[in-house]
């Protein structure tokens, strides 16, 4: 039987990392979506990576393509950035862009979303 392929944003982050090489572990193909500067050293070496930003619609496109799960662990953690709007609309569209694919693509993909943004 042959695993899904699956998709994982924030793979550069600790729980993302982790995460990633459990899967590997299990089989599954991984694809992720980082940005050009993002410290992948903990990722396994056969993980599939496509370079974009999660706040990027296009970027989640290619990113999700071809992906039948998404674990989408993405997050912004500088509440003190110079700018507060920064951090509410890129948390804004860190949950809005994939739940705009989930909606057009509402029988490719399943996600599970999990905050850890108290309301």
């Amino acid at each position: 039987m042959k695993l899904k392929k699956v998709v994982v944003t924030g793979a550069s982050g600790y729980l993302g990392g982790n995460l990633c090489n459990s899967l590997h572990r299990q089989g599954y193909s991984v694809k992720v979506i980082v940005r050009p500067t993002s410290d992948l050293s903990a990722l396994p070496p056969s993980t599939e990576i496509v370079y974009g930003d999660i706040t990027d619609f296009s970027s989640l496109l290619s990113a999700f393509s071809n992906c039948s799960v998404v674990f989408h662990l993405a997050a912004l953690v500088e509440p003190w950035l110079p700018d507060p709007s920064n951090f509410i609309t890129v948390r804004f569209l860190l949950l809005l862009n994939p739940l705009i694919l989930l909606i057009n693509s509402f029988n490719q993909f399943s996600f599970e979303i999990r905050s850890t943004l108290k309301v």
